[in-house]
Protein backbone atom coordinates (compact mmCIF):
# COMPACT_ATOMS: atom_id res chain seq x y z
CA UNK A 1 0.00 0.00 0.00
CA UNK A 2 1.27 3.71 -0.66
CA UNK A 3 0.56 6.41 1.01
CA UNK A 4 0.29 9.59 -1.14
CA UNK A 5 -1.01 13.00 -1.22
CA UNK A 6 -4.95 13.72 -1.78
CA UNK A 7 -5.43 15.04 -5.56
CA UNK A 8 -1.46 14.12 -6.72
CA UNK A 9 -3.29 12.10 -9.13
CA UNK A 10 -5.72 13.47 -11.48
CA UNK A 11 -8.97 11.25 -11.54
CA UNK A 12 -8.15 8.63 -9.40
CA UNK A 13 -11.12 6.91 -7.99
CA UNK A 14 -11.79 3.47 -6.71
CA UNK A 15 -11.08 1.33 -9.26
CA UNK A 16 -8.90 2.75 -11.83
CA UNK A 17 -6.03 1.69 -12.81
CA UNK A 18 -2.80 3.26 -12.00
CA UNK A 19 1.00 2.75 -13.22
CA UNK A 20 2.41 0.89 -10.02
CA UNK A 21 6.68 0.52 -9.47
CA UNK A 22 8.21 -1.72 -7.39
CA UNK A 23 11.86 -2.70 -6.07
CA UNK A 24 13.11 -5.78 -7.32
CA UNK A 25 14.50 -6.92 -3.95
CA UNK A 26 11.67 -5.56 -2.23
CA UNK A 27 8.10 -6.64 -4.21
CA UNK A 28 5.56 -5.37 -1.56
CA UNK A 29 6.84 -2.31 -1.48
CA UNK A 30 4.65 -0.35 -4.24
CA UNK A 31 4.56 2.53 -5.11
CA UNK A 32 1.97 4.85 -7.60
CA UNK A 33 3.52 5.94 -10.31
CA UNK A 34 3.64 10.33 -10.14
CA UNK A 35 2.56 10.67 -7.50
CA UNK A 36 3.48 13.15 -4.88
CA UNK A 37 4.11 12.61 -1.19
CA UNK A 38 4.92 15.89 0.83
CA UNK A 39 1.87 15.58 3.25
CA UNK A 40 4.72 14.00 6.03
CA UNK A 41 6.37 17.28 5.41
CA UNK A 42 3.40 19.33 5.83
CA UNK A 43 2.17 17.33 8.84
CA UNK A 44 5.70 18.00 10.18
CA UNK A 45 5.13 21.84 9.97
CA UNK A 46 1.73 21.73 10.80
CA UNK A 47 2.70 20.29 14.05
CA UNK A 48 5.59 23.17 14.77
CA UNK A 49 3.32 25.72 13.88
CA UNK A 50 0.79 24.44 16.29
CA UNK A 51 3.32 24.17 19.09
CA UNK A 52 5.19 27.53 18.55
CA UNK A 53 1.11 29.20 18.93
CA UNK A 54 0.22 26.91 21.52
CA UNK A 55 3.29 28.92 23.40
CA UNK A 56 2.75 32.17 22.65
CA UNK A 57 -1.07 31.45 24.30
CA UNK A 58 0.76 30.14 27.74
CA UNK A 59 2.75 33.23 27.80
CA UNK A 60 0.43 35.63 27.00
CA UNK A 61 -1.87 33.99 29.63
CA UNK A 62 1.17 33.54 32.08
CA UNK A 63 2.23 37.37 31.45
CA UNK A 64 -2.15 38.15 31.98
CA UNK A 65 -2.04 36.45 34.96
CA UNK A 66 1.18 38.42 35.86
CA UNK A 67 0.20 41.77 35.50
CA UNK A 68 -3.87 41.05 37.00
CA UNK A 69 -1.86 39.50 40.34
CA UNK A 70 0.02 42.68 40.03
CA UNK A 71 -2.87 45.01 39.95
CA UNK A 72 -4.61 42.85 42.40
CA UNK A 73 -1.70 43.82 44.70
CA UNK A 74 -1.77 47.24 43.87
CA UNK A 75 -5.78 47.96 44.60
CA UNK A 76 -5.38 45.80 48.34
CA UNK A 77 -1.91 47.79 49.42
CA UNK A 78 -4.77 50.78 48.99
CA UNK A 79 -7.09 50.18 51.19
Amino acid sequence: MDLIDAGSVPGLKEGTEVGIEYEGGSPRRAYVQHATRSFVAKNIAGIGIQGVLCLLVLVVFVMGAHYLGKAWNRLVVRR
